[in-house]
């Protein structure tokens, strides 16, 4: 199975959009995949033990996943930052990533991916070398969906990438 997880605990969110079309490009292949939510996550949240492997039991069996990432101040949202830390290193250890950058502006958050391949390259996460940045998102939402115009070819070889990895 390939997860995809929305890197924001916003409500009303663009990577959300995203995130479902990614979903449907997996589900046209025949991929097995499903959607992780930070919000499900942070109403698990008890700060007495952060530590705590059952907070996301789905997520911890999942060896690849697609991590569709907003731009918050230049780099990523903290809830995202919360989540790993919550995490017991071990639980990272030799997972397969894809990310993909979501932003209103130029550069797809650049920034954002990133700082966050340099943390998860410290955990021993493997991180799938082809980046995704969406950028200047509004030009591709119409009706409540995300339509993928010139990044469509990027997130299919995205996707067959991570397929093979």
């Amino acid at each position: 199975m390939i997860g995809i997880l929305i890197g924001t605990n916003r409500e009303d969110n663009v990577s959300q959009l995203v995130g479902e079309y990614y979903l449907s490009v997996l589900s046209k292949k025949g991929v097995d995949s499903k959607i992780f939510h930070l919000e499900d996550f942070l109403e698990k949240l008890d700060w007495s033990k952060i530590y705590d492997y059952s907070l996301i039991p789905e997520f911890a069996g999942v060896e690849k996943t697609i991590w569709v990432l907003p731009e918050y101040n230049g780099s990523f949202p903290g809830v995202v930052k919360v989540m790993i830390d919550s995490l017991q290193r071990e639980f990272w250890k030799n997972k397969k990533v894809a990310l993909t950058g979501v932003s209103a502006g130029q550069g797809g958050n650049r920034t954002g991916l990133n700082h966050l391949s340099d943390i998860l390259t410290y955990l021993n996460v493997y991180i799938l070398p082809y980046f995704v940045y969406l950028d200047n998102i509004e030009k591709y939402l119409q009706d409540g969906k995300f339509i993928p115009g010139k990044y469509e070819k990027f997130i299919e070889n995205q996707i067959e990438l991570l397929r093979g990895f």
